[in-house]
């Protein structure tokens, strides 16, 4: 793994997709194990999860085995040169677009934590595809670079608008992502 390139376009585009981190067998066992969560009964409770897309959360809790993704070599490399020793890794959830989704509001990951300066790297966030993530599934999509803009900026809604890049990658690839970056699940 190329780690100098991956920290280099988290720096300046906002994210990066290390691409086959799993093998397909690994793929496997993962939608093996997600599959009693995923039965279309946890669906979003509004429009930003997204009434179409289910979403279970604590799935430490639920799957203990998934920490081998969330422990990945290649992912706490990287995480070990971004964030300050002794970092938290905490939500973990599964979330599955169904067809008719529309797509989710433009958000960062960092408006949810408080008194966080948002031009600082205060945390991550990474997005694992299980299924190829394509033009007409539901793709993520992020604003390029939106990591960098300024509080003023965001008032005077640079966001609306702005051409957003829908994130391809095949199962097994994951997107590590700038907390700040802005981003949305697209529609399927």
């Amino acid at each position: 793994m190329d780690e100098a390139r991956h920290l280099n376009e988290i720096e300046s585009r906002g994210y990066t997709i290390l691409p086959a981190v799993l093998s397909n067998a690994e793929v496997s066992d993962v939608k093996l194990a997600l599959a009693p969560w995923l039965r279309q009964r946890l669906m979003g409770r509004n429009d930003f999860e997204g009434r179409k897309t289910e979403r279970v959360y604590a799935l430490l809790a639920k799957i203990p085995t998934l920490a081998k993704i969330i422990e990945h070599p290649k992912l706490l490399s990287l995480l070990d040169h971004l964030l300050a020793e002794h970092y938290l890794l905490s939500a973990n959830l599964a979330i599955n677009l169904h067809p008719g989704e529309s797509p989710q509001p433009f958000h960062s990951d960092h408006t949810q934590v408080g008194n966080c300066d948002r031009s600082m790297l205060n945390g991550v966030s990474t997005i694992w595809a299980f299924d190829d993530f394509t033009e007409s599934n539901g793709a993520t999509e992020v604003i390029e670079g939106s990591h960098r803009w300024t509080t003023e900026q965001l008032g005077a809604g640079v966001a609306s608008g702005q051409p957003a890049t829908k994130i391809l990658m095949k199962a097994g690839s994951v997107l590590l992502f700038h907390g700040s970056l802005y981003h949305r699940g697209g529609a399927n």
